[in-house]
Parts: C-alpha cells; sequence; structure tokens
C-alpha cells in the first residue's frame, strides 16, 4: 500500500541493485585507503562547523572506527530496510544524548559528501554523489525518528525544512523501499 501524503518521516526512496552495487563499491574504494577519508572528513567538520568539536572525544581513534563500521552497515544494509531501521534509529536516539540536533544533520551529510568527492578521484560521478546523498538522507531522517525529533507524520521542527528541501529528488531505483 503506497504512503499517505502525510506519511513523510521516512520518505519514499527506491533502492535498485545496482546503486547498491555502487556504493559498496564506491565504500570499498574509500575503506582501502584506511583511515584518511574519515579523518579527513572530521577535520572538515570541525574546520568548517567548530562549534560541534565539543560533541567527540578527544582522542577519534575510536570514533573514526565507530564511523566507517556505520557506514559499511549502512551501505550493506541500505536494500534491507526491516534491518537497517532499528539500527540507525538507536544511532539516532545516542546521537541526541551527544547534544546532536536536527540542523547538525545536513552539515554532516555536506561535508561527508564534500569529502567523499575529493577521496574518490575519478572514481566519483554526478550519479555516485546522487545516490550517497539519497541514502545519507534516508538515515538522518531515521535517526532523527529514533531522537524522537522527527515524526513518521512529518517534520516536528524548521531543521527538518533543511532535510526535506527536496523530498522527490532523484531516485535511486524503480523498486520502492520504505525504512518505516
Amino acid at each position: 500500500m503506497p504512503p499517505s501524503p502525510s506519511d513523510r518521516g521516512l520518505r519514499l526512496i527506491p533502492i535498485d541493485p545496482q546503486a547498491s552495487i555502487r556504493l559498496r563499491a564506491s565504500l570499498d574504494l574509500l575503506r582501502a585507503r584506511g583511515g584518511e577519508v574519515v579523518h579527513r572528513f572530521y577535520a572538515k567538520l570541525f574546520e568548517q562547523f567548530p562549534g560541534v568539536r565539543g560533541m567527540f572525544p578527544a582522542d577519534m581513534a575510536s570514533q573514526e572506527r565507530e564511523f566507517i563500521e556505520t557506514l559499511v552497515a549502512i551501505v550493506e544494509l541500505i536494500g534491507e530496510p526491516d534491518r537497517l531501521r532499528p539500527r540507525i534509529e538507536e544511532l539516532g536516539k545516542r546521537h541526541a544524548t551527544y547534544g546532536a540536533r536536527p540542523e547538525h544533520y545536513p552539515l554532516v551529510c555536506n561535508v561527508l559528501i564534500e569529502t567523499l568527492l575529493e577521496t574518490s578521484g575519478e572514481a566519483w560521478s554526478p550519479q555516485l554523489e546522487t545516490e550517497w546523498s539519497q541514502a545519507l538522507l534516508l538515515v538522518s531522517e531515521s535517526m532523527l525518528i529514533g531522537a524522537g525529533q522527527l515524526t513518521r507524520g512529518g517534520p516536528t521542527g524548521p531543521a527538518q525544512e533543511n532535510l526535506a528541501a527536496n523530498p522527490a529528488g532523484p531516485a535511486l531505483s524503480s523498486t520502492p523501499t520504505r525504512l518505516d
């Protein structure tokens, strides 16, 4: 049954097996570069948004490992919403206890996309950018639901407008998948 127009908590984002393959290949390329990509991501995040630095530990080694492990899990499970949703919602709940606010999510997503673009070289493409952006939007919305800052019926505050600026967006496929 298709979602009602008011059911915007996790918008319908089609996931195509080829998009999943491209995301995995992209992630494998990044993993092959060790911690360089994740280290660069955090350096850019803290440079562009120094106010978020206090939300992270002084020693970032374990944080960087957890970040890449989370990205791996997201990419591996993107086509399995029943397995991915609870994990990501729990992640959102934990992030809320660290002080993450809804307005932080688009900032983090943008810095991650910038970092992926910079570190992927010729392997990066507009299609891959769209697929990563869509996947990160899906994850952000799920995390915000877990944090109680977004409901499945729609945004609970103006910060969600940043996440929902392009509700249609380009599809990742023609086969719909939902996390809610």
